[in-house]
């Protein structure tokens, strides 16, 4: 995921670490609250191949609030910040941060 979004370049020097903490916030975001992910529910074996099943695509978030060992206060938590959210000014900042590492590759 990290490779994904910010490519193979090298960072050097505290302002380079700074801009990449702050991209890695805003990632975060999007990964863990808007980007929903397949799980595998099960593997079976049939002749050579292995058949997956895989369940309904869900975000992290959504798996932490349906998990029964979660407190309510914690799903409270988090459903506090997914309301606050808006999924295009996290992309506009991941590109706006993008472009600012970007000054740093070498």
């Amino acid at each position: 995921m990290v490779r994904d979004n910010v490519g193979f370049d090298r960072f050097e020097g505290e302002e380079a670490t700074r801009d990449l903490n702050a991209f890695y916030r805003v990632l975060r975001l999007r990964v863990n609250y808007l980007q929903p992910c397949l799980m595998i529910e099960s593997k079976e074996r049939v002749g050579s191949k292995i058949r997956k099943r895989y369940g309904l695509a869900k975000t992290p978030c959504q798996r932490a609030l349906e998990h029964p060992a979660l407190s309510e206060e914690c799903k409270q938590v988090l459903r506090e910040q997914l309301a606050g959210l808006t999924p295009m000014e996290i992309a506009k900042e991941i590109l706006r941060l993008r472009e600012e590492l970007r000054r740093h590759a070498r």
